[in-house]
């Protein structure tokens, strides 16, 4: 399981932020394929993980493979089409918040994670009961099938998955306990018209947050072919970062 928390852990909180949390969207049913594809890919990864480093922070190491797994994950799940620089900033962006959280002392408890995990389950099987009774409506058919093809290409029972997912349920306990502390703080010093102003004032406020937390973290850069696109990556002037380029040693992280 310490692996997994390694190597699966970051796909996943993007995996799950999109199909768990934010609730049914609309998928299409050729996006089926896509979902399962996406298993197979994070199961692969996992099994045989393979690929220099080409971008570090800290403790935190990005591939290729964990880029493409995301890609994905996104393209299987929300239709989204990201680039490798919309993707290294976005982890980049998600590590700086986990590792926010911990330093401020948020916890996850076994308890916290048992009741997130057995409200997946428990809507999964009214999912279950509702296509059974005809109930369900289109969308939410086309979602449930979606995450089924995901568990498909990953190989897992329902059961395995969420004993799998442990971790990344973990993690998105801590980065939303955060979140919600720095909201909260937010909305004190500040006054809006209403719920919606104070979502989308905080949403850019914490964006700068992070970016401003990245322009004080020592990044690498190992892959060559990066180096132009390091401005869109870091999200600001590389000029503004404490920024290093190793060519020569990606293989040895």
């Amino acid at each position: 399981m310490g692996f997994l928390k390694k190597r699966g852990i970051v796909f996943g909180v993007c995996l799950l932020a999109i199909l768990l949390v934010s609730g049914y969207a609309v998928y299409a049913i050729e996006k089926i394929s896509k979902a399962k594809l996406a298993g197979q890919k994070q199961i692969e990864m996992i099994n045989n993980p393979s690929g220099d480093v080409i971008v570090s922070m800290a403790d935190f190491n990005i591939t290729q493979d964990l880029i493409d797994q995301n890609k994905a994950g996104y393209d299987a799940f929300s239709g989204a089409i990201m680039s490798d620089t919309e993707i290294i900033n976005r982890l980049l962006k998600d590590h700086i918040l986990y590792n926010d959280a911990v330093k401020a002392g948020v916890t996850a408890s076994d308890d916290e994670i048992d009741s997130i995990i057995k409200l997946q389950q428990n809507s999964l099987q009214m999912a279950r009961d509702a296509i059974a009774q005809g109930s369900l409506d289109e969308q939410s058919i086309s979602a449930y099938t979606n995450f089924m093809g995901y568990l498909s290409g990953l190989g897992m029972t329902e059961d395995e998955f969420f004993n799998f997912a442990r971790p990344i349920y973990e993690n998105m306990i801590y980065c939303g306990k955060f979140k919600s502390q720095l909201k909260d703080e937010f909305s004190k010093n500040n006054a809006f018209a209403d719920q919606a102003a104070l979502n989308d004032a905080f949403n850019a406020y914490l964006d700068k947050y992070l970016t401003d937390q990245m322009k004080d973290t020592n990044i690498t850069i190992y892959d060559p072919q990066l180096e132009s696109s390091v401005d869109e990556i870091l999200g600001f002037p590389a000029d503004e970062a404490k920024l290093t380029f190793d060519f020569d040693n990606a293989a040895s992280k």
